[in-house]
């Protein structure tokens, strides 16, 4: 699940996503427009002697959604 950030102009553009675990995500279009309910949970994961804590969405819900006039999101 990701969404286009822009802070400035487009040239500072950035993809931001998070991780998501769907059992029917192979069944989704490349590139569409979702809302997604789900619930948040702590992946836990190591690599040589550290450890790291990423969030993880387990989806409930999916349903397709129009693609935004605005598809950046600004951030403050």
């Amino acid at each position: 699940l990701s969404r286009p950030v822009m802070n400035c102009c487009a040239a500072d553009a950035e993809i931001y996503g998070i991780l998501c675990e769907y059992d029917k995500a192979d069944k989704l279009q490349k590139d569409s427009w979702v809302r997604v309910e789900a619930t948040i949970h702590n992946v836990i994961s190591k690599y040589d002697r550290e450890v790291f804590n990423s969030p993880l969405l387990k989806v409930i819900l999916i349903e397709q959604v129009k693609k935004p006039i605005v598809e950046y999101v600004y951030p403050k």
